[in-house]
């Protein structure tokens, strides 16, 4: 975990952790592909707010 809090603060954002009972959003279609994305929005609705895609676009 301290490796997450690190680079947190190195951009200068807060850390929220993830709930383990969160769901995330993944483009099961994008899986293989490079590179790996992620964007995180506010968690909401059980939801953890992180949304993984693969692929240049």
């Amino acid at each position: 975990m301290s490796d997450q809090v690190d680079i947190c603060a190195k951009f200068e954002v807060e850390y929220t952790p993830c709930n383990s009972a969160e769901k995330l959003g993944i483009a099961i279609e994008t899986i293989g592909k490079l590179p790996i994305n992620g964007l995180r929005h506010l968690a909401e609705n059980g939801t953890c707010g992180w949304y993984i895609w693969c692929s240049e676009e």
